[in-house]
């Protein structure tokens, strides 16, 4: 909060998404409102709440009982739960069989194993925006392809900034090379980069 007790613009998003948490499932809201993360909010934290707001319940409920969450989402956590969302959503539209729900939770399961999945971090200098935390995220605990996509990822930003003369407008950036999407590659907003396969 600000000098006059007013909520941040991250703290109002993260509050909308505990409200919405709360209308769905109370006790799910509340724990997740005790967890570390929840301490003090961020961007990335806001965004991670709002990753855990767009699961189906069921989904959601497997993500906390995961034995890397035992203890809560912790601040260590939230750049990877932010790309959760993408996995296994819970929109209207997405009807997903009972085989690609497994085959989600199975990915998601990967993505927060430790020794499954490669995380890759690094702070950014970038010339405009200044330092911009980095996660690349790779469901392969057997190469070290994430290195070379963060440096692409950072030559990217940094190629970015120089084309467009304006600070890298968000204040984290997240990408997860997994099959997720059947393209490519999108950007999500709020600096997630998802690329479907590591060829591209």
């Amino acid at each position: 909060m600000d000098g006059k007790g007013r909520a941040s613009p991250e703290e109002s998003r993260a509050l909308w998404w505990l409200s919405h948490g709360y209308e769905k499932d109370e006790a799910t809201g509340r724990q997740i409102l005790e967890m570390p993360f929840m301490k003090t909010i961020n961007d990335r934290d806001a965004v991670a709440l709002e990753s855990l707001g767009w699961l189906e319940p069921a989904t959601i409920q497997h993500v906390l009982a995961h034995p890397s969450l035992r203890d809560g989402v912790t601040d260590e956590w939230t750049d990877v739960v932010t790309i959760l969302r993408l996995v296994l959503p819970a929109y209207e539209e997405f009807e997903a069989t009972e085989r690609e729900i497994a085959d989600k939770r199975e990915l998601i399961d990967t993505i927060l194993t430790p020794d499954q999945t490669t995380v890759v971090r690094r702070s950014i200098d970038l010339p405009l925006a200044g330092e911009v935390p980095a996660t690349v995220i790779w469901p392969d605990a057997t190469d070290k392809a994430p290195v070379r996509f963060m440096d692409i990822l950072e030559h990217a930003l940094r190629t970015q900034e120089e084309f467009m003369g304006v600070p890298y407008p968000e204040s984290f950036v997240v990408m997860i090379v997994a099959d997720i999407i059947e393209y490519a590659g999108f950007y999500a907003g709020d600096g997630i980069i998802v690329i479907a396969d590591g060829e591209y």
